[in-house]
């Protein structure tokens, strides 16, 4: 099982399914939002589990096209959530997850509105103008999906983390959380 928090705690949850890979949007909202682009994984809504919410609140996204609202620990200003209206998935800030995630970054959103302080470079990674009416939702569709259920409760990912020499694999450390050795 996956958890992550804001930075001061006073909100933290548990996600309780697969997670899908880590889209990096490049809009303006998310810039604003992040102070630089945002990278969000994404979970059933229902394997969302808010184990503290006292600091959580919710701003509506004032030009989302999804009719989204962000979520962030009113206390020390963490963003946490991103949601889009009538979706069956919920999006997580991904460095608000404890690590290991076994994640990967999966593409880029929204390139059309890339800033002019930062040039995308070029990581082989799907893009997607979004927003810019070229291009079409294909080429990133598949990273969109959420894995399908996992029967073992285990975080997994196309792209297996490798440690480097003499450092545990995401499998031993998760197998050592649950047998709470570390």
């Amino acid at each position: 099982m996956a958890t992550g928090r804001c930075l001061c705690g006073a909100v933290s949850y548990e996600v309780r399914g697969p997670m899908r890979d880590v889209l990096m949007c490049h809009c303006i909202e998310c810039r604003r939002w992040h102070g630089h682009v945002s990278a969000y994984t994404a979970v059933a809504r229902d394997d969302l589990v808010l184990v503290e919410q006292r600091g959580l609140r919710w701003f509506d996204s004032p030009d989302s096209d999804l009719n989204a609202r962000r979520g962030f620990c009113a206390e020390c200003g963490s963003s946490l959530f991103w949601e889009g209206a009538g979706r069956a998935t919920i999006s997580i800030a991904a460095g608000t997850l404890d690590a290991p995630t076994g994640l990967r970054t999966a593409g880029h959103w929204y390139v059309s509105q890339v800033g002019d302080y930062y040039e995308l470079s070029d990581d082989g990674l799907p893009r997607r103008s979004r927003g810019s009416g070229s291009g079409s939702d294909s080429d990133i569709t598949s990273l969109t999906q959420i894995p399908p259920s996992n029967p073992t409760g285990r975080v997994r990912s196309p792209h297996p983390v490798r440690p480097g020499p003499g450092e545990p694999t995401s499998q031993e450390l998760l197998d050592a959380e649950r047998e709470d050795r570390i």
